[in-house]
C-alpha cells in the first residue's frame, strides 16, 4: 500500500506503465505538476527522430528548451 497525501494506491501501481489518454488529458499531465509524462527508451527514440517535424508547430519557449537541453529530461528520481 502507497499513500499519498490523502489517497492510498494499490502496491500495483508500481508495475503499471503509463499510459496516456490524450483524448481525455489533452496534454494536461504534461504541463502541469512536477515532472509531465514518463518516456521509455523507444518513445524518446521516436521523439528524437520526428522532432524536426514538430517543430513548426511548437511555441518559442519550448523550442528553445529544445535546442538547450534535448527532447526529454530526467526528473530527480530519475525518470525520463
Amino acid at each position: 500500500m502507497i499513500v499519498l497525501d490523502k489517497a492510498i494506491l494499490s502496491d500495483d501501481i508500481k508495475y503499471v506503465c503509463f499510459s496516456c489518454d490524450l483524448e481525455k488529458c489533452k496534454g494536461t499531465c504534461c504541463e502541469e505538476g512536477d515532472c509531465g509524462a514518463p518516456l521509455d527508451d523507444e518513445e524518446i527514440g521516436i521523439m528524437e527522430d520526428i522532432i524536426d517535424e514538430v517543430k513548426p508547430y511548437m511555441e518559442k519557449e519550448g523550442l528553445e528548451i529544445i535546442e538547450r537541453d534535448g527532447v526529454f529530461d530526467v526528473d530527480f528520481e530519475g525518470i525520463s
